[in-house]
């Protein structure tokens, strides 16, 4: 199975691809990185645990960047395409769990470090998180 992180700023769609890589058997899925971007950073990372725990999905939500490195393209979140709850505004349950205590750049840095062996980083979304996880350690792209 290849070893995979999800990091993304989930909206629709990427609550759709989190489904997909948890019933894929070709996935390992070691941790869910969030990001702003469809939305803010905790309205995704709530939505992250919510998909979690309305599909058992047995991955650790790492919360991650909260705002861009530089300059920001553009204000607000696209509610037009994801709504405001950013899941098109379907009525949602409280999150039964946390996200984990580690932020997202150090999770992506650490879950690569004891993964044996190479990891694959699905980001659907800014790059935020990974040029995060470069800054604590510049091997990281080499895991």
């Amino acid at each position: 199975m290849i070893p995979v992180i999800f990091d993304n700023d989930i909206g629709v769609d990427d609550a759709m691809a989190l489904l997909l890589l948890d019933a894929s058997n070709a996935v390992n899925l070691l941790g869910i990185t969030t990001r702003f971007g469809n939305a803010d950073i905790e309205t995704t990372t709530r939505n992250a645990l919510i998909v979690r725990d309305m599909f058992n999905i047995q991955t650790p939500v790492f919360k991650g960047a909260g705002e861009p490195i530089g300059l920001r393209l553009g204000e607000g979140h696209p509610v037009h395409v994801h709504g405001k709850n950013g899941l098109g505004d379907i009525p949602l349950p409280t999150p039964h769990s946390q996200p984990e205590a580690l932020p997202a750049a150090q999770a992506l840095v650490q879950l690569t470090r004891v993964a044996g062996r190479k990891v694959t980083v699905i980001a659907v979304g800014g790059l935020t998180n990974i040029a995060d996880a470069l800054r604590l350690d510049p091997d990281f792209p080499e895991r």
